[in-house]
């Protein structure tokens, strides 16, 4: 599976295309981190995933700050907490002070299903 992406080409002319391809991108992250807590997964597999579910974030957060994005003002600064929190647990996975992605790949499925 080819996890490379820009978050730049998930931005459309239309925001329906646009949040199918957001849920997508959420989706492939999630099953990265599903697939890195495997019992015998491949030894690299959890830095993919961390990697990935990272640039999709730091994309979103991108986003979410800029003075363009029409959402509610507070709906973007809810969205950006939990974007800091995920890149937080991101991180402390990261550098080994954790091994277990079950509360952001719960807090990313939220998000997903949010996306309809």
């Amino acid at each position: 599976m080819n996890y490379r992406f820009s978050y730049a080409d998930t931005q459309s002319e239309s925001p329906r295309h646009a949040r199918s391809q957001e849920r997508e991108l959420l989706r492939q992250s999630i099953q990265m981190m599903i697939d890195a807590q495997r019992a015998n997964a491949p030894a690299n597999a959890s830095v993919e995933a961390v990697h990935f579910a990272s640039r999709i974030w730091t994309a979103f957060l991108n986003d979410l700050s800029s003075h363009e994005n029409a959402l509610p003002a507070k709906l973007r600064a809810d969205l950006i907490s939990i974007g800091i929190w995920i890149l937080g647990e991101l991180d402390s996975i990261r550098l080994g002070g954790r091994s277990d992605f079950q509360d952001v790949i719960e807090i990313t499925e939220t998000i997903r299903e949010g996306l309809l």
